[in-house]
């Protein structure tokens, strides 16, 4: 199946073969449908100077952060750019340089010359893994909540730990055992959960554990979310939309990868050419988290040392 060897070339590095092959998602995920309007759609070919263009969030909230970073380019080319994103997503992509307008996914739409998928940009930009078309970071977070989440996590002191263990439904085989995690976080840091709606399961780990905040509750989008992301002197995370936050925000990110990783990680290498601050730890094999966590255990607390008054 093309969809399927496109992911495959991808995952290789091979982006020049593998892009136009992406392009098939739209025949196989069921998830998703390519947009029909009475304007064109968007292609490499067209000048994009003096044209208003529509780009539509079509996939998942770490598709859509991953991809943002080419309204910057079709923007810097002279384009007015509306950008269509998922409800959650508003508040954070205010601060993304480039967009004169944002529009909640399925509002009705301002006018506009030509649209484009955000999935499709990677391949009209001609991304290779020397250019990722994008600055250190290209996200940032809310001065206000940056203050009000400083506030809440009280004076200054140890180095804060951001975790996330889980990540979508679709693919629990990226998840991290919370209880495996919490055996190999080394004392003398501060660790904060970053995820909104923790389950139940989840919630009675955390409460024999009272060195993890967890807040939950009060997390309101992914705007909250960032201003805690910037307040962490690291994240770590599994493959999910808060790893691509962190990297978008130029945090430095840990990320914690099973052993067929998705296709925007690549294979066998400890870093990323779309987030140049993430580090990637990945299983050695299938379904074993044992030696990702150890290895993460092992530079926490290196991390810990470091910080610790001599």
């Amino acid at each position: 199946m093309a969809w399927n060897k496109g992911l495959v070339l991808l995952q290789q590095g091979r982006y020049a073969e593998g892009w136009p092959l992406y392009e098939k998602r739209w025949l196989v995920k069921r998830s998703i449908r390519k947009p029909r309007h009475a304007q064109p759609e968007w292609t490499a070919g067209v000048p994009p100077a003096g044209q208003t263009i529509l780009l539509q969030a079509e996939q998942g909230f770490g598709d859509t952060i991953q991809f943002a970073r080419y309204a910057m380019l079709l923007q810097q080319r002279g384009a007015t750019i509306i950008l269509e994103a998922q409800r959650e997503l508003l508040r954070l992509l205010a601060s993304l340089p480039g967009v004169s307008q944002l529009v909640e996914k399925g509002a009705p739409l301002p006018a506009f010359d030509w649209h484009a998928s955000l999935g499709g940009l990677p391949w009209a930009f001609n991304t290779t893994l020397q250019d990722m078309h994008s600055p250190h970071r290209y996200l940032a977070a809310d001065p206000e909540l940056l203050a009000r989440w400083r506030g809440r996590l009280g004076p200054a002191g140890a180095p804060l730990v951001g975790i996330a263990w889980r990540s979508s439904p679709i693919d629990p085989g990226r998840d991290v055992p919370l209880e495996g995690l919490l055996s190999v976080l080394p004392p003398g840091l501060r660790y904060v959960s970053l995820h909104k709606d923790l389950h139940a399961d989840d919630l009675r780990l955390l409460a024999d554990n009272p060195h993890v905040l967890h807040l939950d509750g009060e997390i309101a989008d992914f705007a909250d979310t960032a201003a805690l992301c910037e307040l962490m002197d690291l994240v770590v995370s599994v493959d999910t939309c808060t790893a691509h936050l962190a990297g978008a925000l130029g945090k430095q990110v840990w990320i914690l990868l099973k052993h067929v990783p998705d296709w925007r990680w690549l294979l066998d290498r400890p870093d990323s050419p779309w987030y140049p601050s993430a580090r990637l730890l990945r299983q050695q094999a299938h379904d074993r988290w044992e030696d990702v966590l150890a290895e993460m255990g092992r530079r926490l607390a290196a991390l810990q040392r470091a910080a610790a008054p001599h």
